[in-house]
């Protein structure tokens, strides 16, 4: 929780049911709940703005491992 505070403090600003539908977002890219927990917890940045291709094409990257 630290670390999303430090590196994505907007996320605690969003209205409700933004960060849901964005954690939804990357679970149907087909990661599960753990994976994409792991995921933000990694890199809580991912959580800004919009899902951008950068973040996309690395997931796919990820997924062919």
């Amino acid at each position: 929780m630290g670390k999303i505070f430090k590196e994505a403090r907007e996320v605690f600003g969003y209205e409700s049911g933004v960060l849901a539908s964005k954690i939804q977002a990357f679970e149907g890219l087909g990661f599960s709940k753990l994976f994409v927990s792991k995921l933000i917890v990694c890199s809580p940045r991912i959580l800004i703005g919009e899902m951008n291709v950068e973040v996309v094409k690395v997931i796919e990257m990820v997924k062919l491992i």
